[in-house]
């Protein structure tokens, strides 16, 4: 009788380990996915946009040149441009980041962003010219 209580009581703890346990992992796991989705997509959809008569891959072609994009430098303009975008897009802080080569060329940040979810890299192609491009949404 003795052994039969010591092993229902076994039997209720591992139960209840996981139920709580894994439950709580998967949880974790789908937000992360989520987010890394959400990073991703939100490279894509901005590397479809255009502003002043030009792609945003020419415009970043262009901030790698150091050319002017609407009356002003055009890195400065595709700072604004896309904190305007992502404010209305990402909820959390982010990390923008563009690449030729080892060389950044352009970095838009919404806070500090240490830690987070990346969309990892995406090769865009303007011209014979290949960047990198990078969006990291941080975790709160």
């Amino acid at each position: 009788m003795g052994l039969l209580m010591v092993v229902i009581l076994i039997i209720i703890g591992a139960v209840f380990y996981l139920k709580y346990a894994v439950l709580s992992d998967k949880d974790e796991s789908f937000q992360s996915t989520e987010r890394e989705i959400q990073a991703v997509n939100s490279v894509k959809a901005l590397m479809n946009l255009e502003t002043c008569n030009v792609t945003i891959k020419k415009a970043i072609d262009m901030c790698s040149n150091q050319e002017d994009l609407c009356g002003e430098l055009s890195c400065d303009y595709l700072d604004d441009f896309i904190k305007n975008v992502y404010s209305k897009v990402i909820e959390d802080d982010y990390l923008f980041l563009v690449f030729e080569g080892n060389s950044e060329i352009l970095r838009v940040e919404q806070n500090k962003c240490e830690y987070g979810v990346s969309s990892g890299d995406q090769y865009i192609q303007e011209g014979s010219n290949y960047y990198i491009v990078r969006l990291k949404i941080c975790y709160r």
